[in-house]
């Protein structure tokens, strides 16, 4: 995070976030369909994590 020492502004860290907060969903998604893929036995249950870390 060397933006936050080199004093930059709050829209490069706003940058930061939504490109995190846009992994974060494509990531979710992925894995979501993979697991759906193997049958994952406890797919509910991951799924209810993703959720509470970011609801859609």
């Amino acid at each position: 995070m060397a933006c936050l020492h080199n004093h930059s502004s709050d829209d490069d860290i706003d940058k930061i976030f939504i490109t995190l907060v846009d992994y974060t969903k494509h990531h979710f998604a992925r894995e979501e369909q993979l697991m759906q893929k193997i049958s994952f036995p406890d797919y509910n249950n991951h799924k209810k994590q993703h959720r509470i870390f970011y609801p859609v």
